[in-house]
């Protein structure tokens, strides 16, 4: 493994660090506010040279954003030194700060709008750390450029009263100022007018595209104006991945807001908060989602009974594709037209395509019937380089699922990301004998195997564990003792 190397960046309102390493085909990063852990996500590769070469790519990409490289031993510096540091750096900052709320307790800024207003008091009420973080009124120079770009009334009122924030205010995201709204803006469209042929990817950049929030990973959520992705609503917000590219969102800026509202008014607009335990993580995704289907168009029952039917009897997957996804499109509702989108693409095979598809489809799944299309989705992520998302659906999976959970673990990956899944599988439902023989069947790690092959064996010789099922165990049993003689002979 190489050594994790560590690059900060402090300058004006900024305090933010990025880390990275490489162990052998997987590449880990780290960045985030100094002083927190912050957000960690890890990609997989085909070779360890593929690694590394991504890994100096991103190196030079950082340094010439200006972030400079610690020395190995503030690398080493645990959060609660680096925060205590960072502490002391931000004192004047702090000082003024606290000037700031004192006045601000006699006088708070009001938004014009009650939707936006209401965002503003959850914020304050219950996220108070964000809500010191919210920068002051924009100029009115900056709404004026601002309202040049056709912005919803909702978003130019929030602006009229905080002009982006120094911190995250959703998960990893920051409210960007206008200002660099408008860097960031032209800085992807002059890096789209020297790649002329990024446009014929899909969800590509486009030009009118008005990025207002954004992490320190090159995501952010966009002002689709025109709705020119896929033939969308005008004024649809979209997530925008520099890796995978755009899709829809929400049908407009004001369900957005009303997606934060309701989780400040919950206390999750942290990713702290959210991740905090399973049933804050399960209010976030269903409060998101929720979102996420307001306004969509479905298609008459009839038609889509006609249309479902006619597409499942068709075999050519790129045929079936080309009547699906633009009904899809159409009708984003649809839970059943994105299923077909999603088989279909991954028989294609398009992987960008059917991470989409699937994730509408499981999303538009009853609750009680998921999870259909983890597995789908965690392939897709996986074959994407999203390894760490690709692991949190199976996460999901595995703690949401009764049965069958060997079915989660998606197939077709490479070997050292499904024995990730194998590990996080046994880790969460210990008692699953299926998962054990899997894991000691597929690592490459012989401690491991022996481990893993060992724990069938105990499970499967528990007379109550497999009292109603002992003619399923036993053969796994039987199969465990013959691969664990082999890995003692080593």
């Amino acid at each position: 493994m190489t050594e994790k190397r560590r690059f900060e960046l402090v300058e004006g309102s900024s305090s933010k660090f990025w880390e990275i390493a490489v162990d052998g085909e997987t590449m880990s990063v780290c960045y985030g506010r100094i002083g927190t852990d912050g957000t960690a996500k890890d990609k997989s590769f085909a070779s360890a040279a593929e690694a590394e070469r991504e890994a100096s790519k991103l190196v030079a990409e950082k340094t010439k954003k200006g972030y400079a490289e610690v020395s190995s031993a503030g690398a080493a510096k645990p959060a609660k030194a680096a925060k205590a540091e960072a502490e002391d750096e931000a004192k004047p900052a702090k000082a003024k700060a606290a000037k700031t709320k004192a006045a601000a307790k006699t006088e708070v800024p009001k938004a014009g709008s009650p939707e936006v207003e209401a965002l503003l008091e959850a914020i304050r009420k219950k996220h108070r750390e964000i809500a010191a973080q919210l920068r002051g009124p924009a100029s009115a120079e900056a709404l004026k450029l601002l309202r040049a770009r056709e912005v919803p009334a909702s978003m130019l009122d929030l602006y009229a009263v905080h002009d982006g924030s120094e911190a995250e205010l959703l998960g990893a995201y920051r409210l960007l100022p206008i200002a660099e709204i408008e860097a960031r803006r032209a800085e992807m469209n002059e890096i789209l007018a020297k790649n002329p042929k990024w446009r014929e990817r899909a969800g590509a950049w486009r030009e009118d595209w008005l990025p207002f929030m954004a992490d320190d990973d090159g995501q952010f959520y966009c002002f689709d104006r025109a709705g020119s992705l896929d033939g969308g609503a005008p004024g649809q917000i979209l997530s925008y991945d520099h890796e995978t590219g755009a899709q829809r969102e929400f049908t407009s800026f004001d369900v957005f807001v009303d997606l934060l509202t309701k989780l400040a008014k919950k206390g999750l607009l942290d990713q702290a908060a959210q991740e905090e335990s399973d049933e804050n993580q399960a209010k976030y995704e269903e409060l998101y989602a929720t979102a996420q289907n307001v306004g969509l168009a479905k298609m008459p029952a009839k038609e889509l009974k006609k249309t479902i039917h006619k597409l499942d009897s068709m075999v050519e997957a790129a045929k079936k594709l080309a009547i699906a996804l633009p009904l899809a499109r159409q009708y984003p509702a649809e839970g059943d037209l994105w299923r077909v989108v999603a088989n279909s693409a991954e028989d294609v095979p398009d992987w960008p395509l059917t991470a989409e598809a699937a994730a509408n489809a499981e999303r538009l799944t009853p609750s009680r019937d998921r999870p259909v299309f983890a597995s789908t989705l965690a392939r897709a992520l996986h074959k994407l380089g999203r390894d760490d998302e690709a692991l949190a659906v199976v996460t999901t999976a595995v703690k949401t699922k009764r049965h069958y959970l060997a079915q989660e673990i998606p197939t077709d990956t490479a070997p050292a990301f499904r024995v990730r899944c194998l590990e996080r599988a046994t880790e969460l439902r210990p008692k699953v004998y299926e998962l054990w023989f899997l894991l000691g069947s597929e690592s490459t790690d012989r401690p491991q195997r022996k481990a893993a092959l060992e724990q069938v064996v105990a499970l499967c010789s528990d007379a109550a564990l497999i009292r109603f099922n002992e003619s399923h165990a036993l053969p796994f049993k039987e199969k465990a003792e013959a691969l664990l003689a082999k890995v003692r002979k080593g």
